[in-house]
């Protein structure tokens, strides 16, 4: 037996029997053999358990996790200590609130797309790996609120992936298209200079609203398609979601810049 393990063995021991005396009910540990083991637990860890027996305040006995059924303590304020509880309960007092998620599949998804495009009144953010318009609804309507914001003033920004990581045909209809938007006023943004594709697909209204999910913003991923997306307006989440979209605009425009 090593000294720091003989040590340890007599501070537990110190720590136990000077508190013992005033401590009447005992602690349980049932073994998975059947027996059961009273005392008080000094120390409980990934190994196992750290036992005073009832009756023999003077020795300690160690019980390896495995061989442990379940242990009850009879002082919740020691439990609590040993297990480490009260860092538990102030962790989780920090943690966010719950958030309202709506799971959206296609259809609901581009009606719940098109009603957040019409209430925006300072931003649209867009991340797209593919988009196009079409004669029908609901994506139709959604590109000429998008063409309608940008008239009133609405700063409407459209990342999408253009590099050579993605098909040629899929690229040459992405640049396509955003060189149409572009011309009604919408700021597009061309993800090229890299071999790693943009796959984020999200919208985020306002700073406030975040939609993302698997749909693509044409009329598939809007009808039809099986999709699955989500709605919140958790600050929690929308804002992480801004601050990774102002990263990769920044990252787009310094590879446009280098030399």
């Amino acid at each position: 037996m090593s000294l720091r393990y003989s040590l340890l063995s007599l501070l537990l021991l110190a720590r136990a029997t000077f508190g013992l005396a005033q401590t009447n009910p005992s602690d349980l540990i049932l073994l998975r053999n059947g027996r059961e083991l009273s005392g008080r637990l000094i120390q409980e860890t990934s190994a196992g358990y750290v036992l005073i027996p009832a009756g023999a305040p003077t020795q300690i006995q160690r019980i390896p996790r495995e061989a442990t059924a379940y242990v009850l303590y009879a002082d919740p304020a020691q439990a609590a200590k040993l297990l480490g509880l009260d860092s538990v309960a102030r962790n989780l007092s920090k943690a966010p609130a719950p958030a309202e998620v709506r799971l959206l599949a296609a259809e609901p998804f581009g009606k719940a797309l098109l009603e957040a495009a019409r209430s925006a009144t300072n931003s649209i953010w867009i991340s797209a790996y593919y988009f196009s318009d079409s004669l029908a609804a609901p994506i139709k309507d959604f590109y000429a609120t998008l063409r309608e914001k940008a008239a009133a003033g609405v700063e409407v920004v459209i990342l999408v992936e253009n590099s050579t990581a993605s098909p040629p045909a899929m690229r040459r209809a992405n640049a396509n298209f955003a060189a149409q938007l572009s011309g009604d006023g919408i700021q597009t943004l061309l993800w090229s200079g890299t071999n790693k594709a943009l796959h984020k697909k999200l919208v985020i209204i306002d700073g406030r609203i975040l939609l993302l999910g698997s749909s693509n913003l044409s009329l598939s991923g809007t009808y039809g398609s099986i999709e699955m997306n989500i709605l919140t307006e958790a600050p929690h989440l929308v804002q992480p979601a801004i601050a990774d979209f102002q990263r990769l605009c920044t990252q787009l425009k310094q590879r446009q810049a280098a030399p």
